[in-house]
């Protein structure tokens, strides 16, 4: 009677500890690494219940689309099994070359491990299984966030374990599965718009790291809800280092505020926008903003660009030093930026000076002609 006495109570206490040493989690208690992850086994390896038609799920909540560098987002992990009592888990996120990114967040219940150079999550006290709705299921809520740049492509892999606590491991349903996390093909470091002479706006963007980029195709609104396309600019296509690009709108009317952003467009033909921002064109000062070429040599004609604060009368006088008239035409220019054409190819080559006149704003400037 003693022998089977002492008999039942070894078997109790081994039952007991092998709940104790799952229940802490793999990586925690016996450094094991069964994630599912390449070069990894998984549960499977303790737990030999093969499965009862049950899944295991790892899912971002409330996102889809790439992930945004340094941003957490919130992981469910659902473990479903008809014939499940508790259940635990073990997770890991790597990248391309197999190597840990990011950072879990634990919760109540997890915990991180860190093992042969990769970080786990996992359990550290067994979830109960909840009956009804859910189909006989346990899951846990977690954290992970991002690395601070774009580096490539994540992936999750999980691995779980619905145990009928029955202190065998005969009896338990191993289940395991991954999740990929796209990166930001491209990481914008910096994007500002600055309002310039003549009413035009500079735009000047940086990324910090692009992966199969093709273009950016540059938006602007007016109000900041309708976007319409007015440039294209090449991309890098890949680079792991700062690039800095620069478009220049020559469109822009006076005293007024606009909206810009940027379509990146993928060599695949996804795409993605910036962040949008504002500049405000002051009203500033009519007169003239370029004059080229000078000297104009065999041109048929130079480009005169004008900025009007307001629409009116623009004339346009050619003369030669002597004072001789050789050229005049007068223009009925709305607000904004204006680019005319003063026709020279009939000129003798020599110094000429070109005056424009606008409401009280007089100006005169030297050309040199060349034929």
């Amino acid at each position: 009677m003693k022998k089977s006495l002492l008999l039942i109570s070894v078997l109790v206490s081994a039952v007991a500890l092998t709940l104790m040493a799952r229940s802490g989690g793999p990586a925690a208690l016996l450094m094991l690494q069964v994630s599912g992850a390449p070069n990894e086994g998984t549960c499977s390896g303790c737990h030999l219940g093969g499965n009862a038609g049950g899944t295991i799920t790892i899912e971002a909540l409330n996102h889809n689309g790439p992930y945004v560098p340094g941003t957490t987002y919130s992981l469910k992990i659902t473990l479903v099994d008809a014939d499940g009592a508790v259940g635990g888990f073990q997770a890991s996120a790597l990248n391309a070359s197999n190597q840990s990114i990011g950072t879990f967040i634990p919760s109540s219940g997890t915990q991180t491990v860190t093992l042969s150079g990769r970080t786990y999550l996992e359990h550290n006290t067994p979830n109960m299984f909840a009956a009804g709705p859910e189909n006989n299921a346990t899951s846990w809520t977690v954290g992970w966030q991002a690395p601070a740049t774009t580096s490539g492509d994540v992936t999750f892999y999980v691995a779980g374990v619905a145990a009928d606590w029955l202190g065998t491991p005969g009896g338990d349903d191993v289940y395991s599965n991954t999740f990929s996390f796209a990166a930001l093909p491209v990481d914008f470091s910096s994007f500002e718009a600055t309002a310039i002479k003549g009413g035009r706006i500079q735009l000047h963007w940086q990324t910090a790291q692009e992966v199969n980029s093709d273009r950016f195709e540059v938006e602007r609104s007016l109000d900041g809800v309708f976007f319409s396309k007015i440039g294209t600019v090449s991309a890098a296509g890949h680079s792991t280092t700062t690039v800095s690009y620069s478009f220049q709108d020559l469109t822009p009317a006076f005293n007024q505020t606009f909206f810009y952003r940027l379509r990146e467009v993928d060599q695949n033909g996804q795409y993605m926008f910036s962040e949008i921002i504002t500049v405000r064109v002051p009203v500033g000062e009519a007169g003239v903003t370029r004059l080229y070429p000078s000297p104009a040599i065999l041109q048929d004609h130079i480009s005169l660009e004008y900025a009007m604060i307001e629409p009116g009368t623009l004339s346009v006088r050619l003369l030669r030093l002597d004072g001789a008239l050789v050229y005049t035409q007068s223009h009925t220019l709305g607000e904004g930026l204006h680019l005319l054409e003063v026709p020279t190819r009939v000129l003798l080559s020599g110094h000429y000076y070109l005056e424009t006149l606008s409401g009280q704003t007089y100006e005169r400037h030297k050309l040199v002609i060349a034929n």
